[in-house]
């Protein structure tokens, strides 16, 4: 659906607003850059490893895995 909406939101979308929703787009959901992530290890040291990162990227307003 969201891919099928960004064409038609480009004209009307801040420039800015639009180049970060689509890098959500084009990059998927959070659940799913989490999982690419995790590259398939799911051990506590890799969960905490990756949250860490999630954490930072909240911190500094950046978008995790994009």
């Amino acid at each position: 659906m969201w891919h099928f909406l960004k064409t038609s939101l480009q004209s009307v979308m801040n420039p800015e607003y639009y180049r970060v929703f689509s890098e959500i787009v084009d990059s998927g959901s959070l659940a799913q850059r989490l999982l690419k992530a995790m590259e398939g290890d799911f051990s506590m040291a890799n969960f905490q490893s990756v949250y860490r990162e999630l954490a930072g990227c909240l911190g500094e307003n950046r978008l995790f895995g994009v």
